[in-house]
């Protein structure tokens, strides 16, 4: 009895050193599918379960602390107005680690800075599709979108993008242009209005803001 104990208590170590191997090596090839599913294969071990979720959570802080870092580069290129340099820079990191999500996106950002608004809808929908839930992605691809006067898919884009980051003062700001180009002149007022007060800094959403009440002044 107690050798059938034994026997079956390696065969768990052994199935839990494997899941974890298996998860890990999922993880450094970017694989969050494949390590998700190892964790619902196997969610009866419980030893396994533990550590295949230890190793998503230290997956999902790599995948922020990467997103800090393109963000901080993205800012550099895009304030120095240095942006095919930028696009050289985001477009090397994509040919080592393809379909990286906040590499597209920075990209996608850089190509919109640019001017060029397929390039952009192209990188921000693969990034998009490659993570659903990125802010930065959709509010960046409804003001593509906006720019190119599809408004209805650029507030929808925009109200994805809010909801996700109900503080997001940018894309309350860029929706706000949105309803300004629809007509919505109160529900534009109202955006901007809210985006200054979560950053004053937007001088933009002040122009649009200020543009907005002079045409209800006029009207």
């Amino acid at each position: 009895m107690a050798g059938n104990d034994n026997d079956a208590s390696r065969e768990r170590s052994s199935r839990y050193q494997a899941t974890k191997v298996a998860a890990d090596v999922a993880l450094n090839e970017g694989d969050i599918g494949a390590a998700r599913q190892l964790i619902a294969d196997l969610g009866k071990d419980a030893r396994a379960l533990d550590a295949a979720r230890e190793s998503l959570s230290f997956a999902a802080e790599v995948a922020a602390r990467r997103r800090e870092l393109a963000s901080s580069a993205g800012r550099m290129y895009w304030q120095t107005g240095r942006h095919h340099a930028g696009v050289a820079y985001f477009t090397a990191l994509l040919a080592a680690e393809p379909g990286l999500p906040w590499a597209l996106a920075a990209r996608g950002i850089t190509y919109r800075l640019m001017g060029r608004h397929s390039d952009a809808i192209t990188d921000l929908c693969a990034a998009i599709r490659a993570d659903p839930g990125y802010a930065l992605a959709l509010a960046n691809r409804g003001e593509v979108r906006r720019l190119e006067r599809q408004y209805a898919d650029a507030l929808a884009d925009l109200e994805e993008a809010v909801r996700l980051l109900p503080d997001y003062a940018w894309a309350i700001g860029s929706r706000g242009q949105v309803y300004q180009a629809l007509g919505r002149t109160a529900e534009a007022f109202a955006d901007f209005e809210h985006a200054i007060g979560l950053d004053p800094h937007l001088r933009w959403v002040t122009a649009a803001k200020s543009a907005t009440t002079g045409r209800n002044s006029a009207g």
